[in-house]
């Protein structure tokens, strides 16, 4: 009970028809209600959006028949209506013929580790684009390089031909651009 009382987990108890029975101080916390507001209610529509009610009625029919659902994410909401995203430890609790009675669950918030997770993800998107544009830039520019060493031979070449000449320097000024 003082483990329950001051880890900074939320920890809360349900009874087998999905409603509050225990609700620690680090619940409280973490969404906004009292325990005396949590005890009782369900959790759909009052920490589950519903939304997620189809996820997290599959998550407790696994529970409740001891066929999964132990860990599990989803988004939650707050008393004050923020959207965070939660990480949900749970387990069934049986009574001495083996059947279940309830579930305890401890929660934590990931709602930061889920925006630096989005956050990175862009970066390393962002990170390949650049890399592929510097792949193509570079190709480019090899392609670029023969043809203006050739116009710059021919415009040397033949320097006294002032038609030729005008003819190049369009020519020459487009692959600078282009390479530019």
């Amino acid at each position: 009970a003082l483990h329950v009382r001051h880890t900074p987990l939320a920890v809360i108890e349900w009874n087998l028809g999905f409603r509050v029975t225990a609700w620690n101080p680090a619940a409280e916390k973490l969404f906004g209600y009292t325990a005396a507001e949590a005890i009782g209610r369900h959790a759909v529509g009052f920490i589950v959006p519903e939304s997620a009610r189809s996820q997290i009625n599959r998550v407790w029919t696994a529970l409740l028949a001891h066929k999964g659902g132990t860990r599990s994410t989803n988004e939650n909401i707050t008393k004050a209506g923020r959207t965070i995203h939660c990480e949900w430890y749970n387990t069934p609790l049986v009574d001495d013929s083996g059947a279940v009675i309830g579930v305890a669950t401890s929660v934590q918030d990931d709602t930061e580790r889920e925006l630096l997770q989005k956050q990175l993800h862009q970066a390393q998107k962002m990170e390949s684009i650049g890399e592929l544009a510097g792949g193509v830039a570079h190709e480019f520019n090899n392609l670029l390089t023969p043809m203006l060493m050739q116009t710059d031979l021919i415009a040397h070449e033949f320097g006294g031909d002032p038609r030729l000449i005008s003819l190049l320097r369009p020519v020459q000024h487009a692959i600078k651009q282009a390479s530019d």
